[in-house]
């Protein structure tokens, strides 16, 4: 009775792999790029990112009297001339 041949598998061939290797090589170099451009310059490209600031703090007493850490960040941020300032109607907690 006769031997079967065995097969050649596929994962023995150099060309898959060199293939394969390559393609992966590629793609991630294109995603190192990517994600270098993004962080070359990050003030240039959030110059204009819109910025929430939301007062949500009661105060609370503190050495026997009321402090409001939220309202004085937001004076804070007005006198500095820091942002834009566009208030928006939102719910009462």
């Amino acid at each position: 009775m006769p031997q079967p041949t065995p097969t050649p598998s596929v994962l023995r061939r150099p060309q898959l792999w060199i293939g394969t290797g390559l393609i992966a090589a590629v793609v991630s170099m294109l995603f190192a790029l990517l994600y270098v451009g993004g962080n070359v310059n990050p003030k240039g490209n959030l110059r204009d990112l819109p910025v929430a600031l939301v007062n949500a703090d009661r105060g609370a007493d503190a050495g026997g009297r009321h402090v409001n850490l939220g309202e004085q960040v937001v004076s804070g941020m007005q006198m500095a001339d820091v942002l834009e300032e566009h208030r928006l109607a939102g719910r009462e907690p």
